[in-house]
């Protein structure tokens, strides 16, 4: 339930492009997706973990979840050229060596 509750007091609304920085296998992205599902509202999910990038996609495949995508990327490079209404991270910053170099780019 924590999830949902964070999702929505961050005021993720529908409608909204969302970026989940550190998104692992997805959790917390789909809570994500279910709030902003409607109007055209979506997640975009990157991980630095290509196995566990993998798992998210197949979840969200197998959950029929065409608002949830998942990519392998460094978390320096996922700012670059983005279109996002908001940024979430539930958990990178635990794992981030040098946050300060992440925040930066």
């Amino acid at each position: 339930m924590r999830g949902r509750q964070s999702a929505r007091r961050c005021g993720h609304r529908q409608g909204l492009k969302v970026l989940d920085i550190g998104s692992g296998a997805g959790n917390f992205s789909f809570l994500l997706a279910d709030a902003v599902g409607g109007q055209g509202g979506s997640v975009a999910g990157v991980g630095h973990d290509p196995v566990v990038i993998a798992s998210a996609r197949a979840e969200a495949r197998r959950q029929g979840r065409e608002n949830a995508q998942f990519a392998h990327a460094d978390l320096r490079s996922a700012f670059h050229d983005c279109d996002y209404d908001a940024v979430a991270d539930r958990w990178s910053w635990l794992t981030c060596h040098g946050p300060t170099a992440c925040c930066a780019a």
